[in-house]
């Protein structure tokens, strides 16, 4: 999403840009586009839908950043989401909650 958050991509050379990475080097194009799939029609929670972050043109197959996915990859950089949508377990009583431990001050 970042990289398209930057600029247009066609899907085929983001593909194969992404798979020069060695931890990508073994993507599979299903993967790639379920992920581009997801990126561009939101996804669902509990909490309601969240919004697209990318534009997927189905007939040229460019890829294009939405508003505010720049600003979504400049500040989330892969971090775990300040409103959670997964629950936590807590070791070792096995606990499960849905807040996220306090953040310690100090």
């Amino acid at each position: 999403m970042a990289e398209v958050a930057t600029r247009d991509w066609e899907e085929a050379a983001l593909f194969e840009r992404l798979r020069r990475a060695w931890p990508y080097r073994k993507l599979a194009r299903e993967d790639f586009d379920a992920v581009v799939r997801m990126l561009a029609e939101g996804f669902t929670t509990r909490r309601g839908r969240n919004g697209a972050l990318i534009h997927r043109d189905g007939v040229h197959h460019i890829l294009r950043g939405r508003r505010g996915a720049r600003t979504t990859a400049l500040t989330s950089g892969g971090t775990i989401p300040d409103t959670p949508t997964t629950g936590f377990l807590l070791e070792p009583e096995n606990n499960v909650t849905r807040h996220r431990p306090r953040r310690l001050r100090g």
